[in-house]
């Protein structure tokens, strides 16, 4: 399925996942933008390919293409005002990683147990004070 420039963003990749895709193309074109715009477009894609376990393959008029595992490992890129072709071959994998499955829960655990680990503290050293 195709991501297309900053739809590559989490609520993209995550319904194109969710609709059965099996590794995702998003083409860019960031000529004239500068090098902020390169650098995000160079690691959003990483962090979708590791957060929804899907292969992403980027690609980009003036450079900085690279195709990325399920994983997240880059498995060949092009340079910013690099034009060249990149061929790899990806292992694409059908069905959800259990990030995705359960990813979100984590998320809410982990902070939950964080809120609680404050309150905890305060509250013993709270106590402290007062014997």
């Amino acid at each position: 399925m195709i991501s297309i420039c900053y739809n590559i963003n989490r609520g993209s990749v995550e319904k194109l996942k969710k609709n059965g895709a099996d590794l995702i193309l998003a083409p860019f074109n960031d000529t004239g933008f500068g090098a902020f715009y390169h650098n995000i477009h160079r690691y959003y894609p990483i962090i979708n390919a590791v957060e929804y376990g899907v292969p992403v393959v980027v690609v980009n008029e003036d450079g900085i293409s690279q195709i990325i595992d399920d994983k997240g490992c880059i498995l060949g890129k092009l340079g910013y005002g690099k034009k060249d072709r990149l061929d790899r071959l990806v292992t694409i994998k059908i069905g959800n990683n259990p990030y995705s499955l359960y990813g979100g829960y984590l998320e809410w655990f982990v902070f939950l147990g964080l809120i609680l680990f404050i309150f905890y503290n305060r509250y013993k050293n709270t106590n402290k004070k007062y014997k």
